[in-house]
């Protein structure tokens, strides 16, 4: 499965979801893995426009 194609949101809410419902560990580790790769690229971005 890719989780690149989901939007930070529905990622958001996997993620909660996933822990309430105590699934997989490695499934959560990997969701939270993809959440923080997307809030570094976004706080890069955010860094290189404040320029």
């Amino acid at each position: 499965m890719n989780l690149k194609h989901l939007p930070l949101r529905i990622l958001l809410i996997t993620y909660r979801r996933a822990v309430e419902l105590n699934l997989d560990n490695d499934f959560i580790k990997w969701i939270k893995q993809e959440i923080q790769e997307r809030e570094t690229e976004r706080e890069t971005r955010s860094k290189k426009a404040n320029l």
